[in-house]
């Protein structure tokens, strides 16, 4: 049995393929198809294993022609995403046109409306002076796609861009560890929508206010692991007009679809574990000390020069602040001190500079509080400072250690195993 795909949640709700004949006529303000031509085809994969899997979705429902909703939706096997504009239709109709040369034609158009017409082979579009003929492409092989109905709330679309944005970076691209190419959602014990992720030597985590469904009794909440490439695409395609975003699942918590205004994008979930990140976080810190975000990044970067390509850097706490060194394979080093406040047992250990500069760039903060521990194997704990000066609770960075000069370089990751 193959790997599942979207078209197999489909339900009795879904959008299927149809054997009309490709017929259409309809006029779009220039601005509006750009922008969905944009965002329905960020998900069609620039190779696709099936030729339909270029093709970008152009629907108008009924048959009467008038002021009328247009829908965009380009897809892969696992994930499509949806722009619906209004239109005025001369023609109601369906048609499938190879999506990234539509939304390269729309992109340089410069007249304010774009005309399109369909028959049954070739479609027309027309702005200003220039006229492009593409070929349609066959609408009875194009895969159903699920529609999501089982609400699992709702959350601000800016907050939920720059969480995922925050997150997303520390997921793994490695497809043959699934369980870290994603973003975990759940909750928290006080009830916040959390967003983790980790490639197994770091993490990151965020938390966010958001609106469960109103229910009648108890709902258990249950996390959901989403591709960290979608979640990503859908942070950067947001535009910010609707300020909800809403989360609805399909029955079997097979499908997740993320609806932003006339926007949507519906995918797989992964079907694996997350990792279980709380097993390898500090309940409590012994040292900490607070810095300034852009001094310790510039320390770090100078330090990686010579870190050679091991990368280790040996960070030492102590009374007088934080010292960092670097030794390459040659013996050439380096060192660089940063004069702070560090409270607790001094400790010395040592972490990857790139993990290191990964996790403060997802730190917006001018300062950020580092969190240790004394036992072995611990990871660094990076929180951005509010305007209280005190750590914030709602986002967290981690970064794995590594062993001591002398010893191996293997590191322990986030999901408890060593790894070289």
């Amino acid at each position: 049995m193959g790997t599942p795909s979207l078209a197999d949640h489909t339900s009795a709700t879904s959008t299927t393929a149809g054997t009309e004949q490709s017929k259409m006529q309809v006029t779009i303000n220039r601005a509006d198809i750009v922008s969905a031509a944009a965002w329905a085809v960020r998900y069609i994969p620039a190779r696709p294993a099936h030729p339909v899997l270029a093709g970008l979705l152009i629907e108008i429902d009924g048959t009467e022609p008038g002021r009328r909703e247009v829908r965009f939706t380009g897809r892969d096997w696992d994930t499509a995403a949806s722009a619906t504009v209004t239109a005025e239709v001369e023609v109601p109709g369906r048609i499938l046109v190879s999506g990234a040369l539509l939304a390269a034609i729309c992109k340089h158009l410069t007249g304010d409306t774009v005309h399109l017409v369909a028959d049954d082979s070739y479609a027309t579009v027309t702005s200003g002076a220039a006229e492009f003929r593409m070929p349609l492409l066959p609408l009875d092989e194009v895969p159903a796609t699920p529609a999501p109905v089982d609400l699992v709330g709702e959350v601000n679309s800016k907050a939920l861009a720059a969480a995922i944005g925050h997150v997303g970076k520390a997921a793994s691209r490695d497809d043959a560890v699934p369980m870290v190419t994603g973003i975990c959602i759940g909750l928290t014990e006080d009830g916040c929508l959390q967003l983790a992720a980790t490639d197994r030597y770091r993490a990151a985590t965020r938390d966010l206010s958001w609106q469960p469904p109103v229910s009648g009794g108890d709902t258990v909440f249950e996390p959901l692991l989403v591709p960290a490439q979608v979640l990503l695409g859908l942070a950067a395609g947001m535009t910010g007009d609707e300020d909800t975003v809403r989360i609805t699942t399909t029955t079997d918590r097979g499908v997740v679809r993320f609806s932003n205004g006339s926007c949507w994008v519906t995918t797989r979930l992964l079907d694996v574990k997350f990792p279980p990140l709380a097993r390898v976080i500090p309940t409590k810190d012994t040292t900490t000390s607070m810095v300034a975000r852009e001094d310790l990044a510039g320390c770090v970067r100078r330090m990686g020069t010579v870190a050679g390509s091991a990368d280790q850097l040996v960070l030492t706490f102590g009374d007088a602040g934080i010292t960092v060194t670097a030794t390459d394979e040659s013996y050439n080093s380096a060192t660089e001190h940063i004069t702070t406040a560090v409270e607790g047992p001094a400790i010395t250990l040592a972490a990857r500079s790139t993990y290191l500069l990964a996790a403060l760039a997802g730190i917006t903060t001018d300062q950020v509080h580092i969190g240790l521990t004394e036992a072995v194997g611990k990871p660094i704990l990076l929180r951005p400072v509010g305007v209280d000066g005190e750590p914030r609770g709602d986002a967290l960075d981690v970064v794995m250690t590594l062993r001591l000069p002398g010893g191996d370089t293997d590191k322990a990751s986030v999901t408890g195993e060593v790894a070289a």
